[in-house]
């Protein structure tokens, strides 16, 4: 029986991942979901939630407890599925009027990050703000819901089941994360007003889309060509093993389309059979970065083992392969990577890994601050935080207003108001990619001692690589993985020493 329904469930998520990828890839409008769950519709019942849940707290093996928790998400997921849709085929509908010109609301990210004027950037915002507060409405509908559903099938408040399925100990994670905010505070304010010196915007009047513009960084555009982009990324993977065109599990989608969604992904339709890696070109660095990134997570499902259980291939946390994706995508901020596959000189390498290094910093402070504020958001927590992020007696007066002034505090950018929800993803993934930061700095020195500088280059970095990647999503967690490296859990301290270092030296 148990047998049966893996093989079920294997139908329903590859359906499911191919449905997904259609949408995302702008090859059509519509989100179908429902269809799909209908099909499926025996997998989402309680009853299988009790069975499973039953045979977890016979046995305790992690398997078991990923196929309990699969079937509360499946669940879960099954009765939001409309309001995901309709969602999604607003969003893929929508658009905006700037200047006389209609634009897809997908593409405006892209546009805005190429703006060269300031008033045009408000203006592509701006617009977007009806969108975003319809798409807001959507969120609201589906928390509430959400929220109820969990408690309804574990008896546990969101954030403790998050951390049940997670494995991670969000109190922790966030002690670690308000001590880096802190220690990194002042190195990093001296970087972001500099660094918005440079478009001339002054740090008090600095908003999101002045970051976007900035992190664009258009003066090293010639570096990274958009026809130059697949053979620079394939000739790294071919250096350590991997050729990433020629292996007949991955497909790569770089074709362009309108309605394809800007942010890269991967989807592993079919673990190790079929990966997709998605990326929608528009030349610059960014574009690097995203692909690398993406190359990362698909190289990690492309080459985990076939013989592994179904449970251990797609379920569970997805930390572990957004560490191989972090691996990947910070090689941008190695000097030697830069002079070895993009062909800069000296002086442009060391100019360009310091800006990676300074937009790094900022992306470890937004996530560290998505991360305070989603458990306060989630535990509707409103009381106000200090300078120092230390909670007070006073309240917020809405999560709106703690939204804004969490991530303004921690970026020094003004964040606005009416992305509270729409800037919250489900699961708690802001702290897998936290969690992730932390084990790729512990890795990545591993490399270095093991291999030297030049690990990038290494055949041998690959085959340890391909060690690793064997178990999968979840056949080892980010624990057991950081102790299978000689750690004895995952920290921020290597991280945060890294970063305060590298800023000394530079």
């Amino acid at each position: 029986m148990k047998k049966d329904l893996i093989k079920q469930i294997e139908k329903f998520e590859e359906e499911l991942a191919k449905e997904s990828y259609k949408h995302s890839a702008g090859l059509k409008d519509t989100l179908n979901l429902a269809k799909i769950y209908n099909k499926y519709k025996f997998l989402f019942t309680k009853e299988n939630i009790k069975k499973t849940k039953k045979e977890y707290n016979k046995t305790k093996t992690r398997k078991n407890k990923l196929l309990y928790t699969f079937f509360i998400d499946a669940y879960i997921g099954n009765e939001l599925k409309k309001i995901s849709e309709q969602s999604a085929k607003y969003e893929a509908k929508a658009s905006i009027k700037v200047e006389g010109k209609k634009i897809p609301f997908r593409q405006v990210p892209v546009l805005i990050m190429n703006e060269d004027k300031r008033e045009k950037r408000k203006k592509l915002y701006e617009a977007c703000k009806p969108i975003k507060k319809k798409l807001t409405e959507y969120s609201k509908k589906s928390w509430k819901k959400g929220y109820k559903l969990v408690k309804e099938l574990t008896g546990k408040k969101y954030t403790d089941y998050c951390s049940f399925d997670n494995e991670i100990n969000y109190d922790k994670l966030v002690k670690q994360l308000k001590g880096f905010l802190m220690k990194t505070d002042k190195v990093y304010s001296k970087i972001i007003k500099k660094n918005m010196e440079s478009i001339k915007v002054p740090l008090k009047d600095a908003r999101q889309y002045d970051y976007v513009y900035f992190s664009r960084a258009k003066p090293f555009d010639k570096h990274f060509k958009k026809d130059k982009l697949i053979p620079t990324i394939t000739k790294f993977w071919k250096k350590i093993g991997f050729d990433i065109q020629k292996q007949k599990n991955i497909k790569l989608d770089t074709t362009e389309r309108p309605k394809k969604t800007p942010r890269a992904f991967c989807m592993p339709v079919k673990v190790p059979e079929e990966i997709i890696l998605v990326i929608k070109p528009h030349g610059g660095q960014d574009d690097y970065q995203a692909f690398l990134h993406e190359s990362g997570h698909t190289e990690h499902f492309a080459n985990t083992d076939k013989n592994l259980d179904y449970e251990y291939k797609h379920m569970g946390s997805n930390n572990v392969s957004e560490t191989y994706a972090f691996l990947a995508e910070y090689l941008m901020s190695n000097k030697e990577w830069l002079k070895e596959y993009i062909n800069m000189n000296e002086k442009t390498a060391k100019e360009f890994a310091k800006f990676i290094m300074e937009q790094k910093l900022y992306f470890l402070r937004r996530y560290a601050a998505k991360v305070i504020y989603e458990i306060k958001l989630h535990n509707n927590n409103l009381k106000k935080l200090d300078k120092k992020f230390k909670e007070t007696k006073t309240k917020y007066k809405n999560k709106k207003e703690m939204y804004k002034d969490i991530l303004t505090k921690a970026t020094k950018i003004k964040y606005d108001p009416e992305n509270y929800l729409l800037d919250v993803d489900p699961g708690m993934y802001s702290a897998d990619y936290v969690m992730a930061w932390m084990f790729e700095a512990m890795l990545r020195q591993k490399l270095q001692k093991k291999y030297g500088k030049k690990w990038f280059t290494n055949k041998k970095t690959g085959e340890f690589l391909k060690k690793m990647w064997k178990y999968g999503n979840s056949g080892k967690n980010i624990h057991e993985l950081a102790k299978m490296n000689g750690y004895k859990d995952i920290t921020i301290k290597p991280l945060e020493k890294e970063i305060i270092e590298f800023f000394k030296r530079n």
